[in-house]
Parts: C-alpha cells; structure tokens; sequence
C-alpha cells in the first residue's frame, strides 16, 4: 500500500499534467466573449448602415419626386400676370408649404 501511495506522489509531483491553469482559462473565456461581442456589434453597425443606406436612397427618390411635382404644378398652374394671383391664391395647396412658395413667385 505505501508503495502504490509513494508512486501516486510521485506522478502528482514530477509527471507533467495536462491541466490548463486557471488563469489561462479564465482569459481563454474572456477573450471569446470579447470576440462573440465584437462580432455582433459588428453585425448591428452593418444592418445600421444598410439600413441608413435605404432610408437615404427612399429620401433621395422623395426629394426628386416633390421637385418634379413642385416642378410641374408651377409650370401648369401659376397664372401670368398679377391680376389673376389673388384667385390662384385662394385655391388650398395640395403640396404642404407650396401656397408660401406661389406668394413668393
């Protein structure tokens, strides 16, 4: 029995082991969830950005078609001469803001 106990020590003490010591493990740990956060910020930023990319193209387009139909209304429908300004006045705007724009022309 001591003989079987006296090889066990000596096995404990002077056998490498294949054990990770813990501080290895805990920054081994770490550092995963370090990359698994990273990762997914990433991921936020870049369907962030895809989405701002669309809301700006959507933006654009809107832009360019009010100034087409700004566009096309003053060209059809403003009346030459100041005679007839009152009367086109009077009529309400289908285009929020365009009546302030007529006055203005």
């Amino acid at each position: 029995m001591l003989c079987i106990a006296a090889v066990k020590l000596f096995y404990f003490f002077f056998v490498p082991q294949n054990f990770t010591p813990a501080e290895q493990l805990i920054k081994e740990r770490e550092q995963e969830q370090f990359n698994m956060e990273r990762q997914a910020w990433e991921q936020h930023c870049e369907r962030l950005h895809q989405e701002v990319t669309t809301l700006t193209s959507l933006c654009n387009g809107l832009l360019r078609d009010q100034q087409m139909l700004v566009s096309t209304v003053i060209g059809r429908n403003v009346p030459s001469g100041p005679a007839s300004a009152p009367a086109f006045q009077s009529f309400p705007s289908p285009v929020p803001g365009l009546g302030k724009l007529m006055k203005l022309i």
